[in-house]
């Protein structure tokens, strides 16, 4: 199994460059968290519209904590354009909304890649009405489940400015991490996606400010 070629995963880039080492700023600043009791982190990953980097983002993620020595645990939760299975080239189901359906276990459904300690569950069979999949209890149930066998568990979830998904998805984990794409409307994105998550008491873990030229490091954003 083979990351695509067409995405810029961490497993792509030299140790100690710049890319490398903020994911593993983000990745140490997930790990030392409190407040698990023993079991593993569950955490969701989106954006605001499709195309801002969330599943690149939450690959290089999970890559990361899995070269941390932590067992991970990678799920495609975006019914809308998956695209786990891409990535990894392997099949598209059975997967989440698979085991969400009782169609299939996490036996059958997860799948180990040639990053050590991490395992990925696709998308699964979409069905034609995510959301209702999405808020049944179903993806709790699974998540505490995954918590007891995975250190570390991550969620690629759909669009929280486009779809209502992310939402359901951020309340069955401990928390979300938002995806901004640096530019003029970054921070208005990213307080609107604060304000839906948290008006449904979704909490927000932070915000990665995607797609930033380098140079501005030196210079400031304004």
């Amino acid at each position: 199994m083979s990351a695509n070629q067409g995405m810029a995963t961490i497993t792509q880039y030299i140790p100690g460059t710049l890319y490398a080492e903020a994911f593993g700023l983000l990745a140490a600043s997930l790990l030392l968290r409190d407040g698990t009791n023993g079991t593993g982190h569950t955490i969701c990953v989106t954006a605001g519209h499709s195309g801002e980097g969330t599943t690149t983002m939450a690959v290089s993620l999970a890559q990361t904590i899995a070269g941390a020595n932590r067992r991970t645990l990678l799920i495609d939760g975006n019914f809308r354009t998956p695209a786990l299975h891409k990535v990894f080239d392997i099949p598209p189901s059975p997967g989440l909304a698979d085991i969400l359906t009782q169609t299939a276990q996490l036996a059958d459904a997860a799948r180990a890649t040639n990053t050590p300690n991490l395992f990925v569950v696709p998308a699964g069979s979409v069905p034609s009405s995510p959301q209702t999949l999405l808020q049944s209890q179903s993806l709790g149930v699974f998540l505490e489940e995954v918590r007891a066998n995975y250190d570390f568990v991550v969620v690629d979830s759909a669009p929280a400015l486009r779809f209502p998904d992310a939402l359901h998805v951020g309340r069955s984990t401990e928390g979300t991490i938002l995806v901004v794409s640096a530019g003029r409307f970054a921070r208005e994105a990213a307080l609107e996606m604060r304000r839906r998550l948290q008006r449904v008491n979704v909490k927000v873990l932070g915000v990665v400010l995607n797609r930033l030229d380098p140079k501005d490091l030196t210079r400031g954003v304004s």
